[in-house]
């Protein structure tokens, strides 16, 4: 049986993406011989489990989110994360630029981070089902974006510099 984990490389959590080290990951499933790591998020190997396949297929790597509609993405989240914390976005921003965390913000102001999930799912199904609609985007990259976003990896990005996407990450 192939390990995946044998590398001493971070692997790619199959349903969210994230890199995991295989030496400290919770959670791991074997499939068809080889072993998958999964992120600290138990949602993501129930969803493996549930559908092995929608996650392993190839495409599914392969397939870009158009620019416009990440920057549109952006835009409506960084909205929603501003107001839900009572702050403007550039406010925000700079926080972000400074090296502040979005988790370190949401506990500072007191929102309730499920709440604050909730109302960040709903912000980027507004921009993503019209694109699943019009062919811009495929239901799975849709799926995918969600999941992230529910799992606490989210598409937070007020801004595309490295240290706002690890920001995002930390939800």
């Amino acid at each position: 049986m192939r390990d995946v984990g044998q590398a001493k490389e971070a692997e790619r959590d199959p349903v969210c993406g994230m890199d995991v080290d295989p030496s400290t990951a919770r959670h791991k499933l074997e499939h068809r011989g080889t072993t998958y790591y999964f992120c600290l998020n138990p949602g993501c190997p129930e969803a493996f489990k549930a559908d092995p396949e929608k996650y392993l297929d190839p495409k599914r790597s392969a397939m870009p989110i158009d620019p416009t509609l990440r920057a549109s993405l952006r835009a409506a989240q960084q909205s929603v994360l501003a107001s839900a914390l009572g702050v403007s976005a550039s406010y925000l921003q700079s926080q972000l630029h400074a090296g502040r965390t979005i988790s370190n913000l949401v506990k500072e102001k007191g929102t309730d981070e499920s709440a604050l999930r909730s109302a960040l799912r709903n912000s980027a199904q507004q921009v993503l089902d019209p694109a699943v609609r019009n062919g811009t985007l495929t239901e799975l990259q849709e799926d995918v974006v969600l999941h992230r976003i529910e799992a606490g990896h989210g598409q937070v990005q007020p801004a595309p510099e490295r240290a706002v996407e690890r920001a995002a990450n930390e939800m």
